[in-house]
């Protein structure tokens, strides 16, 4: 009994280091909205359904609304302090013009405008994107059409998992997703986590969904 005991507590204490040493890692101030984000996040779920996760994931799922209309308000700020943050990436819409395919003939290119440069953030001289389930000729069309995001600076949130010494595999596959794609599809993430039967209670886990799922579901029900 002792020995489970002092094995407990180890295991608490390294937990607890990870999760100070991944909030070393960000900003201040995103530090404090996450902290914000997540809080309103677990309010949610225990006001609304009386703490019971999985109920708000099969809602995401199936595409219903999940939100309590009483608090729109206070979810569209979160929504706007979010988008003003360095939690996520920064994007900016690449036209047509700025498309080319490369010698391969594979590879849809962007090339760096000038006009970026006032933002003045670290940006490539290019972006490479590789085709998903579409010819070339399809995403030259989907490009004409609505342009490409292009991001424009790197994500905190991100780039502190990134530096944290966790081995879970669900954490480093949404590294790997976000750092190549930029995009979670949220139906799909939710389905994830109750098929798989992640620990959604995870301290960066829950981090991880009140961005991707219960973010995006304000941004999505509120066009906020």
């Amino acid at each position: 009994m002792i020995l489970l005991i002092v094995l407990t507590f180890i295991g608490c204490e390294s937990r607890n280091q990870l999760e100070i040493e991944f909030e070393n890692h960000l900003p201040t101030t995103d530090r404090i909205l996450l902290q914000k984000i997540v809080k309103s996040y677990d309010k949610l779920i225990g006001t609304e359904y009386n703490g019971i996760a999985d109920e708000f994931f099969s809602r995401v799922e199936s595409n219903s609304p999940i939100l309590n209309i009483k608090s729109k308000q206070e979810y569209c700020e979160l929504v706007k302090m979010f988008d003003e943050s360095t939690l996520e990436y920064k994007r900016q819409n690449m036209k047509y013009d700025s498309v080319y395919i490369s010698e391969q003939g594979n590879i849809i290119r962007i090339e760096q405008q000038e006009d970026i440069a006032k933002d003045e953030l670290q940006l490539d001289e290019e972006i490479e994107i590789f085709p998903n389930n579409l010819t070339i000729e399809e995403q030259i069309e989907e490009i004409k059409e609505k342009g490409y995001w292009r991001f424009i600076s790197s994500s905190s949130f991100t780039s502190a998992l990134s530096k944290i010494s966790d081995s879970k595999i669900e954490i480093e596959e949404y590294i790997d997703v976000k750092d190549v794609v930029g995009y979670i599809n949220h139906q799909r993430m939710a389905s994830s986590i109750i098929k798989n039967e992640i620990d959604e209670e995870n301290y960066f886990i829950k981090r991880i969904i009140a961005i991707e799922l219960f973010i995006k579901q304000i941004r999505k029900e509120y066009g906020c």
